[in-house]
């Protein structure tokens, strides 16, 4: 798991939105990508998200970059204490 954003405030009050979770799967498909040598600007990467039934603060994203180059799932989510953490993240980027 990685920690993307730290919590700031009360936790007991947060919820991700899906903008912010949205945000967090572009940061992920751009330090996936980077690890590979390819670099993207935030500008560069859609990602959509939908909230995942039955847990609070999660939800499934989808990311793509340069037509496809760089591109998959991952699931974010709120741990009060850690901020925003990544799970099943299966980012991945072809020629």
């Amino acid at each position: 798991m990685v920690a993307l954003v730290a919590v700031a405030g009360p936790a007991l009050a947060s919820h991700i939105t899906p903008a912010q979770a949205a945000q967090g799967a572009k940061n992920v498909l751009i330090r996936d990508a980077a690890k590979g040598g390819i670099g993207f600007k935030p500008s560069d990467v859609q990602a959509s998200c939908k909230e995942v039934p039955d847990e609070v603060n999660t939800f499934h994203c989808q990311a793509t970059a340069n037509g496809g180059q760089c591109k998959g799932t991952l699931t974010i989510y709120e741990e009060p204490a850690k901020g925003y953490q990544v799970t099943d993240d299966k980012i991945g980027c072809g020629e």
